[in-house]
């Protein structure tokens, strides 16, 4: 029952998406059509500016209802986007995993949102669920992860080029910092959170 709800769930986030997708002159994002994967593993995007992540709603891998609330327990989340067909995004996620129990104590979160688990078949839909789950487990990425959304799309995700894209929020949701675009090792972004930290986190 409950994938059934988070079934009917998706299909109208894909309607919303959808038609602001194409009111924004874009494309329909499908698996085929969505943002590119990014090979470079050292493109940086240049900061932010007064972009913040709130008021949205979506949904996670459940069908559990998902707000912005999701980053106030924390001091930093670190958002990765992320797609099943993504090779770069799946090679990062077990070192991604590690880094989220690791810095758990220390006020920082990792949260997923995976861009290509829609489809107006319900079957379809429920593989392509069951794969982000299967590569979920796979990878021991065990943070949260959620479905993108018409607000999503909106405030950040129509402006993703490429992934794995990766950004950092404030427990308000606002933006902070740099951009990153493609895969990294688990070392490099242990550097890049230490980083953060030390910068926003007060």
């Amino acid at each position: 029952m409950k994938k059934f709800h988070a079934y009917i769930i998706m299909l109208i986030i894909l309607l919303f998406s959808t038609s602001a997708i194409s009111a924004g002159g874009k494309k329909e994002v499908t698996p085929e059509a969505s943002a590119p994967v990014a090979e470079s593993t050292t493109q940086i995007q240049k900061d932010s500016q007064d972009v913040v992540l709130a008021p949205f709603w979506s949904i996670n891998l459940y069908g559990e209802d998902v707000s912005e609330e999701i980053f106030a327990p924390y001091d930093l989340t670190m958002v990765n986007v992320w797609g099943t067909y993504c090779r770069p995004c799946i090679t990062e996620m077990p070192g991604l995993g590690t880094l989220s129990r690791e810095y758990k104590e220390k006020g920082v979160q990792i949260m997923g949102i995976v861009v290509d688990v829609y489809h107006s078949d319900q079957k379809i839909f429920m593989e392509k669920l069951g794969t982000a789950m299967e590569i979920i487990a796979y990878t021991k990425a065990d943070y949260p992860h959620i479905l993108q959304s018409k607000e999503l799309i909106d405030l950040y995700l129509k402006n993703v080029q490429v992934i794995p894209t990766t950004f950092f929020v404030d427990k308000n949701g606002k933006v902070l910092g740099e951009e990153y675009l493609g895969s990294q090792s688990e070392e490099d972004w242990r550097k890049i959170i230490d980083k953060m930290i030390s910068e926003y986190v007060k």
